[in-house]
C-alpha cells in the first residue's frame, strides 16, 4: 500500500512540475542555469553539426542528403558526441561553434547499438570539454537542462518524466531510455545536462508518447551517456562501423508517434519524417 502511495505522489509531483513548465513563459537562460549549476562554458560545448551525404546513399532518400543537428564536445583533442544518424554516410562534416566559427571534421564512429556518433575537428576547437555524468540516478521529475545548436539562449529546462526501455525498428533497443517533456523540435544530437552541468544524455527523437497520463504526453528521447562510457574506447579505436542496412530497412515502414529531427536546411527549422 505504502508503494503504491509513494508512486501515486512521485506521478502527481511531476505532473504539476511539468504542467508549471508548459504555462509558466520561458525563462531566460541566465535564470536556468543560475537554479541548475548549469554555467555558460559548459552551454559552449554545444556545437551545430552539418552533414552532407551523397545522393546514391542508402539513408538519402530518407534522412536527406544535408543533415543538421548539435553535438557536445567531449574531449580536449577536439572529439565531438552526436546522434549517429546526423553523420551516417556523410561525406563532408562540419562543426559550427557558438562563436560562428566552422571547423572541417572528420568521421571516426558509429555504434549501431547505442545509437551515438562521433567526429573528430580537423583542427583547435577551444573549448573546455563536457564532464560526463551518471545518468543512472536521473529519475522521474529529475529537472534537467536541454541544449542545441541554437545556443545557450535557447536552453530549455524540461522535465524527466520516464525512464523505460526503447525498441527501434531498425534492430535497436535501449535498456533505459530517457524521456523528457516539454519537447523541444531541435532535438537531433542536443546535450542533455544535470544540475552540476554535466552531460547526461544526447537527443535522438521526438516521441509522442513520453508519458502517459491520461493520454499521451509528447516529449523527447535522449540516449543516456552511460551507454557511452563501456564503449567509448572501441569507438575511437576501431570505428564501430554503420549499419545503414537496418535504417533502409527500418525507414520503410511506418511507425505513428515517432519522428527523427535533424534534416534541417537551416538551424532551428526541423523536417520531421516518420521515422519507422
Amino acid at each position: 500500500m505504502m508503494t503504491i502511495l509513494t508512486t501515486n505522489l512521485q506521478k502527481l509531483t511531476w505532473m504539476f512540475a511539468l504542467l508549471t513548465g508548459l504555462l509558466l513563459p520561458t525563462l531566460a537562460v541566465q535564470a536556468q542555469t543560475a537554479q541548475s549549476g548549469v554555467t555558460g562554458d559548459v552551454l559552449d560545448t554545444v556545437v551545430g553539426i552539418d552533414t552532407r551525404i551523397p545522393g546514391n546513399a542508402r539513408t538519402a532518400s530518407f534522412l536527406g542528403t544535408t543533415r543538421q543537428g548539435s553535438g557536445v564536445v567531449i574531449s580536449d583533442d577536439g572529439l565531438v558526441l552526436t546522434i549517429g544518424y546526423l553523420i551516417l554516410e556523410a561525406l563532408e562534416i562540419d562543426i559550427v561553434l557558438n562563436d560562428g566559427r566552422e571547423i572541417p571534421a572528420s568521421f571516426v564512429a558509429y555504434d549501431h547499438e547505442s545509437g551515438f556518433g562521433l567526429v573528430r575537428a580537423a583542427s583547435e576547437i577551444r573549448v573546455t570539454p563536457a564532464e560526463l555524468a551518471s545518468s543512472g540516478g536521473m529519475g522521474v521529475s529529475t529537472q534537467v537542462l536541454l541544449a542545441n545548436r541554437l545556443g545557450p539562449g535557447a536552453a530549455q529546462g524540461v522535465f524527466v518524466v520516464d525512464r523505460r526501455e526503447f525498441v527501434g525498428p531498425w534492430e535497436y533497443l535501449l535498456d533505459s531510455a530517457i524521456y523528457t517533456s516539454p519537447p523541444n523540435p531541435n532535438f537531433s544530437g542536443a546535450g542533455l545536462f544535470d544540475a552540476d552541468g554535466k552531460l547526461i544524455g544526447i537527443g535522438s527523437l521526438f516521441v509522442g508518447n513520453a508519458a502517459f497520463l491520461r493520454q499521451p504526453v509528447p516529449g523527447n528521447m535522449f540516449v543516456p551517456i552511460d551507454e557511452l562510457k563501456p564503449i567509448l574506447d572501441d569507438m575511437i579505436t576501431g570505428g564501430r562501423g554503420a549499419a545503414a542496412m537496418a535504417w533502409n530497412r527500418a525507414l520503410r515502414t511506418s511507425r505513428p508517434g515517432l519522428h527523427r529531427s535533424g534534416l534541417a536546411r537551416q538551424p532551428g527549422v526541423a523536417c520531421r519524417r516518420s521515422a519507422g
